[in-house]
Parts: C-alpha cells; sequence; structure tokens
C-alpha cells in the first residue's frame, strides 16, 4: 500500500506519498488519493457523530474525553480492517490520521511523535469494554499507561494494571509512580518467556512509593 502524505509549513502544503515499495506506479498513486479521500471522509465522519452525541464541540472542546476516544479508536479499528494497512506503512498513516483532524486536536505538535499518537493510544483502547476502562480512570490516565511498551508487549502485565487499578482506585498523578515501577522491573527483560507463576512472582516483588491518591 502506499500512503499520500500532506506536510504543512508557513510555505504551503507539500505532498508526498510513502511506501516500502522502491518505484511507485500511477496505479499505486491512484490508489493512494482514493485511500487518501476515504481517510478524510471518516475523519469527518468521526467528528460529526461526536459533535451529534454532545461529546465534542466546534471549538474543540472534549466534553467527554474518554468516551470521545474511545469512538475514535472503534472507528478507526473498523476503518483499518476494511483497508488493509501493511506493517511497514503503520507509521505513515498514524502521520497523515494525525494530522488531518480538525476538531479533534487543538494543535499539532512541533514533532510528530508515534508513541504519543492519541489516535493510536485511542484504537489500542478498544481492546477493552468501555465499562472497564472507566473503571480505571479519565483519557489522561491511559495516555500515561499506553506509553509504556512493557505493557503493550505482554497482555498479562496490562491486564494486571488495569485490575489493579480498578482494585486501588488512583488520580492521574497517584498512578504514575505504580506504572513507572512496572516499567522500571521489566523493561529490559523478555517477559513473554516468562511462565504466569514466575511473572506475577516478579510483580509482587517490586516495591512501590505511593504519593497520596
Amino acid at each position: 500500500m502506499v500512503i499520500k502524505i500532506t506536510k504543512k509549513s508557513d510555505k504551503g502544503n507539500r505532498v508526498e506519498y510513502k511506501s516500502s515499495k522502491f518505484i511507485l506506479t500511477p496505479k499505486d498513486i491512484k490508489k493512494a488519493d482514493i485511500f487518501d479521500l476515504n481517510l478524510t471522509k471518516t475523519i469527518k465522519n468521526i467528528e460529526e457523530y461526536l459533535l451529534k452525541k454532545g461529546a465534542l464541540t466546534r471549538d474543540r472542546k472534549k466534553i467527554d474525553p474518554l468516551f470521545v476516544w474511545y469512538t475514535v479508536g472503534k472507528k478507526i479499528n473498523e476503518f483499518i480492517k476494511i483497508n488493509k494497512i501493511e506493517k511497514d506503512e503503520e507509521q505513515f498513516f498514524w502521520f497523515q490520521f494525525y494530522h488531518k483532524s480538525t476538531l479533534l486536536h487543538n494543535k499539532l505538535p512541533n514533532k510528530y511523535c508515534l508513541t504519543r499518537n492519541d489516535f493510536k493510544t485511542a484504537l489500542l483502547l478498544t481492546k477493552f469494554p468501555l465499562k472497564t476502562i472507566k473503571k480505571v480512570g479519565p483519557w489522561s490516565m491511559w495516555r500515561d499507561i499506553l506509553i509504556y511498551k512493557v505493557l503493550l508487549n505482554d497482555e498479562r502485565l496490562l491486564e494486571y494494571v488495569i485490575q489493579y487499578l480498578i482494585k486501588k482506585p488512583k488520580t492521574v498523578h497517584g498512578s504514575r509512580p505504580f506504572l513507572k515501577a512496572i516499567n522500571e522491573r521489566f523493561k529490559k527483560m523478555e517477559t513473554a518467556m516468562l511462565p504466569d507463576k514466575i511473572l506475577f512472582k516478579k510483580i509482587k516483588e517490586i516495591k512501590i512509593n505511593n504519593p497520596r491518591g
């Protein structure tokens, strides 16, 4: 697949076609243009849906951020299932998605960062029921949770974090020492190779300095 990228600058927009392929044909370019048009329509439909639901305002205010991003994640998931995206092209897809929305972001970052792409984070949220997501905490807490690769690379760790925060509710600030401790313990370890019994034993050995909240 080929992804059409539009880079904005003070001098105007510059269009590029990105792909893992070395040579692009006119057919590739045409497909990329159609894909880009469908992507634009999808984003507009998401925004209009959220506006009608009263979860988003025209001046970019999110009334219910968690619902907004969970809905975005579901719609992205549907789009990806219809439009199969190669692994090598994913970074270009997320870049373009991030820069196309006019309502979901107040402003674009000076430097694009895949690990802090809210659209990708929204997609990851949809692995769990919205009811469970809400019990854990607000959108800002989920942004903190899903930035850690150790949690994304081992579903057992992510499930543990979810259940821990449900049983012991914390504020966004209060959850950070816990998340950091989990990350520090396992960031240099191939946890996928560990049996459940050993993994959870190592989790219990973690000492966490909890602030209030």
